[in-house]
């Protein structure tokens, strides 16, 4: 029984490492130019800077990465199913922002908070009602964790 619950896990642990490599494959995807332009470099290429919201993604993204890759090792399987499910709540709230008119966003998940940085110049208190209630609608993060700014 022991046996099968240690597979079960393994299991679990690898569909986990396979949708977060979906989502950093779709981030990626997003970030890289459609129109046949070079995409952006990786930080610190001084032939092109990254803007901040690609920049802000790419080094979430790799210290969670990095993050999950010690977690895989030390075998926290429950830890690492945590990792990946903020993961996959960041693209969606990233991705609502965006639908609802807003050029960008950054969303910053854990336990108990929400950062997200929007790319907007005055945001109104409606606004930031709308941003709030897509992270509560796709986090459990409750309201008191939440932090909305803007960047322009």
């Amino acid at each position: 029984m022991v046996k099968l619950r240690k597979i079960v896990m393994n299991k679990q642990i690898v569909l986990s490492l396979l949708v977060a490599i979906v989502v950093l494959a779709g981030v990626i995807n997003w970030v890289t130019p459609q129109d046949g332009s070079q995409p952006a470099s990786a930080p610190g290429d001084a032939t092109q800077q990254l803007d901040y919201f690609t920049q802000s993604k790419y080094e979430r993204d790799n210290a969670r990465s990095k993050s999950m890759e010690l977690l895989e090792e030390n075998g926290e399987s429950a830890e690492l199913t945590k990792q990946t499910r903020w993961m996959q709540q960041e693209t969606t709230i990233e991705n609502l922002i965006k639908a609802k008119g807003y050029e960008n966003a950054v969303c910053y998940l854990s336990e108990s908070s929400c950062n997200v940085i929007v790319k907007a110049q005055g945001l109104t208190a409606g606004d930031v009602a709308q941003i709030r209630d897509i992270i509560i609608s796709n986090s459990s993060v409750k309201t008191t964790g939440i932090k909305i700014s803007e960047h322009n």
